[in-house]
């Protein structure tokens, strides 16, 4: 599985938890794909708060599953979270101000977590 390969330094338990939460912002990608299909109808209101609210939730997963890989980090490189959440998972943290860029060192982008 790929999602497995991301975590080869890691324990079984904390692989599983990394692959749960892996597989949560899979089900959050799935339901904002329904609501986004919905935005036509007479729901557009409803449907349109509730994927901000999904896509906040997704941010806060994608947050949670850097402190749990990175336990003692105070701040990050792009590169790490983008190998990690992926890029849309690092557009999330940016536009919910999870992360916020402190440095750029050597042409890489640092970021206080």
């Amino acid at each position: 599985m790929i999602i497995l390969r991301k975590y080869t330094n890691c324990t079984e338990e904390e692989r599983k938890a990394l692959v749960s939460t892996d597989i949560s912002i899979a089900c959050v990608d799935k339901r904002i794909a329904t609501l986004k299909e919905l935005l036509d109808t007479s729901l557009r209101e409803i449907c349109f708060n509730r994927i901000k609210e999904l896509e906040g939730y997704k941010a806060k997963l994608h947050y949670e599953k850097l402190l749990f890989a990175f336990p003692k980090a105070e701040a990050l490189y792009e590169d790490t979270i983008v190998s990690i959440c992926g890029l849309s998972g690092l557009e999330a943290l940016r536009s919910y101000g999870l992360i916020e860029s402190c440095a750029l060192i050597n042409g890489r982008k640092l970021y206080v977590i």
